[in-house]
């Protein structure tokens, strides 16, 4: 939903902040990347592709990235403090969001209405995972002589737009 939604708006050039790909959720959030660029016809660039999961390394990355041939004009964050510290570098670079980039986080944490400009994110729905997470858990310990398959559950998520993306200028 995030990368197509920065495609929509205008976005050729996306940017993704991912995490580790050892853990699930990385290589979930960068296979939903990578599926977005190319059902939507865009090829996909490896360079622009990051393992980029927090704060500061995303300010670090996004001024060197902003100052480089290979700018991007959207990003895609693993989640939502990585955004914000892009959103930081950029601000930092007097350069506007969403008028010369836009970008998505994903958590939907009270953190991401408080940034200015307000933080287009994916809502993830914590409540209810950890809801499911907590059956599991007695489902589990109910039996506790079978031996247990790893499981995984996924869970719907929801595009929350705010001003962080827009129609990019001239598109």
């Amino acid at each position: 939903k995030a990368v197509d939604h920065l495609i929509k708006t205008g976005c050729k050039r996306i940017a993704h902040y991912g995490t580790s790909q050892h853990l699930l959720i990385g290589r979930n959030r960068q296979n939903g990347y990578l599926h977005a660029l190319y059902k939507n016809g865009i090829a996909i660039d490896d360079s622009l592709i990051f393992k980029c999961d927090d704060y500061d390394e995303a300010w670090f990355l996004t001024e060197k990235l902003m100052k480089s041939d290979n700018k991007p004009d959207g990003i895609f964050a693993v989640n939502d403090m990585t955004a914000i510290g892009a959103l930081q570098a950029i601000r930092n670079m007097k350069l506007k969001v969403p008028d010369d980039i836009s970008i998505v986080g994903f958590t939907n944490g009270k953190i991401s209405t408080l940034t200015e400009p307000p933080l287009t994110t994916v809502e993830q729905h914590g409540y209810e995972m950890g809801q499911i997470a907590v059956r599991m858990l007695l489902n589990r310990l109910e039996k506790d002589n079978e031996d247990h398959e790893p499981e995984t559950r996924v869970i719907k998520t929801d595009l929350i737009v705010r001003e962080t993306t827009r129609k990019l200028k001239g598109k």
